[in-house]
């Protein structure tokens, strides 16, 4: 049997585009509340987002509504919550409009 590469793809929660997962971090709901999965270990729903401030801008400006991913509406808190967390750096570090993973 030959061997098949598979590369999962996953759609952003900011600008809705389909992508590598590797390409994403991910946003998962952990006891209701949507934080970031890194290790992207957390068991149960979850989105993508991907590394560039246009679309944690565009997912932080979502009109209050259920994600389809999460099955949940994400408050504006949250999503503040998240995209400053990303942006901190807290996963890497930011050139230009690109948030750089460290040592990917």
């Amino acid at each position: 049997m030959s061997k098949r590469n598979h590369n999962a793809v996953r759609t952003c929660l900011g600008c809705a585009e389909r992508d590598l997962k590797r390409a994403m971090v991910r946003v998962a709901l952990v006891g209701g509340v949507a934080t970031v999965d890194a290790a992207q270990r957390h068991a149960g729903r979850g989105g993508y987002l991907h590394r560039s401030l246009p679309c944690l801008e565009r997912f932080e400006r979502h009109r209050l509504k259920p994600f389809r991913s999460l099955k949940s509406p994400v408050g504006m808190a949250e999503r503040r919550r998240i995209t400053e967390t990303i942006k901190a750096g807290w996963l890497g570090t930011v050139r230009g409009d690109k948030i750089i993973v460290n040592g990917a």
